[in-house]
């Protein structure tokens, strides 16, 4: 819900998970994103992780694996690569490197690029603002490890 005008909070939107309550890191995601960026990114960025959100509480399978979006980084690793499959119809693959490549359609590719870009920006907010306790499951974990020994062995 899009904030009234003259209301006192600072959020430009409320947002409320499907049993009608407030979320509150997705309500705070809301306003970093208006913050930092310009424009429409807010309500794209909403537009696109929002149904993750959906999906992750109202799948059946997600549902009874009790999948949340505050889970450890393989469990929301794999509940995305399902929602990517199962919801955008994209094909995952493992790379011999270790990381998934997402092929999706043409139509598709847009949308996925920017679904993966907020969800990846969800977490790096949660992270900061402390909803989640692990690193960003969308972030390549071996590159952070390496470049933090690096900064420990340098300082």
């Amino acid at each position: 819900m899009m904030r009234p005008e003259g209301t006192s909070h600072q959020h430009p939107a409320i947002v409320f998970d499907p049993a009608g309550k407030m979320h509150m890191p997705l309500t705070v995601y809301a306003k970093e994103i208006k913050d930092s960026t310009t424009g429409g990114t807010m309500r794209s960025y909403l537009s696109a992780i929002l149904p993750f959100f959906t999906y992750l509480e109202t799948d059946p399978w997600q549902v009874r694996g009790r999948r949340r979006w505050d889970d450890d980084i393989e469990d929301v690793r794999q509940a995305v690569s399902d929602y990517l499959i199962q919801k955008q119809q994209c094909r995952i693959r493992k790379h011999k490197l270790g990381f998934q490549i997402v092929d999706s359609s043409s139509e598709s590719r847009n949308s996925v690029s920017v679904f993966l870009a907020a969800l990846k920006r969800y977490y790096a907010i949660a992270i900061d603002k402390e909803y989640y306790p692990y690193s960003n499951p969308l972030t390549n974990t071996i590159y952070h490890d390496v470049h933090a020994l690096i900064e420990q062995l340098v300082s």
